[in-house]
């Protein structure tokens, strides 16, 4: 977002809310008023199981990982169902550097920067099957 645009929104204000999400209305085009993120960035992506759009998340992007090779944070859009455990773990520190839902296919999972996996079980005895073979 440009000075010129910062300046602007301070004059000229629209406001509303996409998918329970505030947005605002800066120069033609609707963005998300926490992450400043163009909200048609976002839009058409869903989860293949719940059908649900994915969620845009500020997570921390860590040095490895990072085409800078430094750590720094980044929007991410995450899928719905698991994003409020993906912003928790973010908002208490915790490193990770993906995170799937396994759209039905498979048990969702969470990887963290330290090795580990957090796998998101969704109680149906064929996934866990599949997310076993996988492990």
């Amino acid at each position: 977002m440009t000075k010129e645009d910062i300046i602007w929104r301070k004059e000229t204000m629209i406001t509303s809310k996409v998918k329970g999400n505030d947005v605002e209305f800066v120069k033609d085009k609707w963005f998300y008023k926490n992450t400043n993120v163009q909200v048609a960035d976002f839009d058409g992506k869903k989860c293949f199981n719940c059908k649900r759009t994915v969620t845009p998340v500020e997570v921390t992007i860590i040095a490895s990982k990072s085409h800078t090779g430094k750590e720094h944070k980044k929007v991410c859009p995450i899928d719905s169902c698991i994003s409020s455990i993906v912003n928790a773990l973010e908002s208490g520190g915790v490193k990770m550097f993906g995170s799937c839902c396994g759209h039905g296919d498979i048990d969702g999972s969470i990887l963290l920067a330290d090795g580990r996996r957090l796998i998101i079980k969704n109680g149906n005895d064929k996934n866990n099957k599949r997310s076993n073979e996988l492990l």
